[in-house]
């Protein structure tokens, strides 16, 4: 009697723990930040004007933005330039390195000159007219590089460590598609002390400073639906915490994409299991992030929904890594009727938890998703 007495005590200790835990998933909070453009990409968080917190980029084809942030619900926009040559591809980073972050746009690049409130300078990289843009040290030479992928020029990395005010050295990878390398679809998944690219249902191995790539055909998310085949967001991390580089990735570009975690079988990333997250959204996903959202130790999954969805109501969902190894998933709606295209994470209030930024494909709304976790606990 006692023994079956322990056990059930056990079990209703384990229930009410685990139902603690899901309600200690946190809420967040929807504020407007301002307007940009229709169809705008572009997007960053990052601190433009070196005061300490991350502002948010965002930009079209006419004209790159950024937000300044002064409080959740108090955003002041900035022009960062004007017609950039890019599709949607565009990142924030410090180009020149002289501690003031720039913003890449494709074939465009703006230099901060230092007071972030007037225009930045524009240069001519002569990179391709980027669907993606994604930055990494390809080379190995201790300077970031861009790698920059559309559906028809194809997947390119460029060095501009010497003079980024001059021509960009142009290094050819292997085919694109419209996407698949971003948001973090480039890391060392073979461990050998080098950056390899995930694009998609494949992936390639850099041979030793980027001269060199060899294609590995072998991931598992393959979808050949037009207009945009093998398309997808990427994220290189290790999900398990086995010290291995995992790839979670979501389809894009159909009304009912999946989401699924790649994880890594061998050392040299020859075989890869399938984890499964959300095989039905009805959401066409256009937005991956994987953070800690709920400050428990463990990885989870964003990803936000676009206007090719299925349903009739737009979704952003987190799946909590209930496990904490990323073998069991909850879904949590956090927002709805509200499209998503490339939403980037940080803790933008500097509370100690992780926020969200975004904006809609079609529509000019941009938003903040404030992780309310730390505020609910005072």
């Amino acid at each position: 009697m006692n023994r079956i007495f322990f056990t059930t005590s056990i079990f209703l200790a384990l229930m009410f723990s685990q139902q603690i835990s899901h309600a200690q998933f946190p809420d967040f909070k929807y504020y407007t930040i301002g307007e940009s453009d229709e169809l705008s990409g572009q997007t960053s968080l990052a601190d433009i004007d070196n005061d300490g917190d991350p502002d948010w980029i965002v930009g079209s084809i006419y004209t790159v933005y950024w937000f300044e942030y002064i409080a959740p619900d108090h955003w002041e926009r900035h022009v960062i330039g004007e017609n950039p040559l890019t599709e949607a591809g565009g990142t924030a980073m410090d180009v020149d390195g002289d501690g003031w972050i720039d913003q890449v746009s494709g074939g465009t690049w703006f230099k901060n000159t230092g007071d972030p409130t007037k225009p930045f300078e524009p240069f001519e990289n002569k990179a391709i007219m980027a669907q993606e843009n994604v930055q990494a040290d390809v080379n190995g030479d201790g300077h970031p590089d861009i790698v920059a992928m559309n559906d028809i020029d194809g997947l390119y990395w460029y060095d501009f460590s010497s003079k980024p005010e001059k021509k960009w050295k142009s290094n050819y990878i292997g085919e694109g598609v419209r996407s698949g390398i971003s948001p973090h679809g480039v890391a060392d998944l073979d461990e050998d002390g080098d950056v390899d690219i995930v694009r998609s249902n494949e992936w390639f191995e850099n041979m030793g400073e980027g001269k060199e790539w060899v294609k590995h055909p072998n991931l598992k998310l393959t979808r050949l639906e037009e207009p945009f085949p093998n398309s997808t967001r990427s994220w290189i991390i290790d999900m398990n915490k086995d010290g291995r580089a995992d790839i979670v990735q979501i389809e894009s570009y159909l009304p009912d994409c999946k989401v699924v975690w790649l994880e890594k079988m061998d050392q040299k990333g020859r075989t890869w299991y399938m984890h499964k997250i959300a095989m039905n959204t009805e959401q066409e996903l256009q937005s991956l992030i994987v953070a800690d959202f709920d400050n428990d130790g463990d990885l989870d999954v964003f990803a936000g929904g676009a206007s090719r969805s299925k349903a009739n109501h737009k979704k952003c969902f987190i799946w909590e890594n209930v496990s904490g190894d990323g073998t069991e998933w909850k879904e949590h709606v956090i927002l709805t009727d509200h499209g998503s295209f490339e939403a980037a994470a940080a803790d933008i209030d500097n509370d100690g938890d992780i926020d969200i930024c975004s904006k809609p494909w079609q529509g000019k709304e941009n938003y903040y998703l404030r992780n309310m976790l730390m505020e609910n606990k005072k």
